[in-house]
């Protein structure tokens, strides 16, 4: 195809079960004005292999990729476009990606001023999948200190039933992340929600999820970092320490409204719950309000939340409303540190309800 070809694949269905070889890159498109999947249903023997894909395109304008079903596959669905639209899909058994996009990326023939783009991944049931790598992905790679670059991922349901995730969620290289409304539930062996720190991102929203495994921590990265409305729950059953509910570096952090239950065997303990810091040079901003915690917290650390800084700017921090609860011993439910002397805190700390042990 070329830039200005129209693709459309509609009601197609490939069965390869039982067939004993593997089909790579069943449907797969690249450089052209407009793709459409609709309504394709692939079935194979899966093999853990990288390039095996259900649907993969990449370096189109318009993608949009609706009412498909993948089964058995390494990558599942991948909608690569200026704009791209993963929705209504169903995806099961996948090692790496199960439905992820990007946008146009950098080099031939994109020239680096045209790289970005806006993808949507809504509505979709990814089940089994980012066994080795994510369930649910937006990855703009190394573009994105170039362009602008949005990743949207919401409403959609990720479960693990036979086997354990490596990620839920993940953005990379995008310059805003927009995360709202998904369901997430079964084991995952690393963060739920996954913003690397080399990635760009301007503005940053975890609202309204919800996070049930056996390790579940959104590591955000951001300038703006706004976590609302999420109910995060973790049966640490795996006999190691959780590092925190929710962990956030940005200049503005906002942390209000979530819900964070922890349980752990006897011996094993979460860090810091709640652990957020600056990001760069400009003053520091955190609002913490109005938060529900309720987790062991390990007795040497002693502190349900830190706010941990390397960065010799102002700190303003709003930490009010928030119940505390721990049932293991703890010093303090508030803790300000870091590596670099001569740190200013400006804070305000009143209204918060602590339940536990004193040591």
């Amino acid at each position: 195809p070329s830039w200005t070809s129209v693709v459309i694949f509609k009601n197609f269905k490939v069965d390869r079960s039982g067939s004993g070889s593997i089909s790579i890159d069943i449907f797969r498109v690249f450089y052209s004005k407009f793709v459409m999947f609709d309504g394709i249903e692939i079935i194979d023997d899966w093999r853990n292999m990288d390039g095996d894909a259900g649907i993969a395109t990449n370096n189109n304008l318009v993608v949009i990729a609706q009412n498909n079903r993948v089964f058995n596959k390494s990558y599942g669905i991948w909608v690569g476009g200026y704009l791209s639209i993963a929705k209504n899909n169903y995806v099961e058994n996948t090692a790496k990606v199960g439905i992820g996009g990007s946008g146009l990326m950098q080099g031939f023939p994109i020239p680096s001023g045209y790289a970005g783009g806006i993808t949507i991944i809504e509505d979709n049931i990814c089940v089994d999948c980012g066994r080795t790598d994510e369930a649910v992905a937006v990855d703009y790679g190394a573009a994105s200190p170039l362009i602008e670059a949005w990743g949207i991922i919401r409403n959609n349901l990720i479960m693990s039933r036979n086997y354990s995730m490596w990620t839920p969620i993940a953005l990379v290289g995008v310059s805003h992340a927009i995360v709202e409304n998904n369901k997430v539930y079964g084991n995952s062996l690393q963060p739920g929600v996954f913003i690397p720190s080399g990635t760009p991102v301007k503005y940053v929203v975890v609202r309204n999820n919800v996070f049930k495994g056996v390790i579940v921590k959104l590591v955000l990265f951001g300038n703006i970092v706004d976590v609302e409305g999420n109910e995060i729950t973790v049966n640490s059953n795996l006999n190691q320490t959780f590092h925190a509910g929710i962990f956030a570096r940005g200049d503005y952090v906002v942390v209000k409204k979530n819900r964070v239950v922890v349980t752990c065997p006897s011996g094993y303990y979460a860090y810091y719950v709640l652990d957020f810091g600056s990001l760069g040079n400009t003053d520091f901003y955190a609002v913490v309000e109005d938060n529900y915690v309720d987790a062991p917290v390990d007795p040497s650390l002693s502190s349900f939340a830190i706010v941990y800084n390397n960065k010799t700017v102002n700190h303003y921090i709003w930490f009010v409303r928030n119940y505390l609860k721990s049932l293991t011993y703890n010093n303090m439910f508030l803790g300000l540190g870091g590596f670099e002397s001569n740190i200013t805190y400006y804070a305000v700390v009143r209204d918060n309800i602590v339940s536990g042990l004193k040591q």
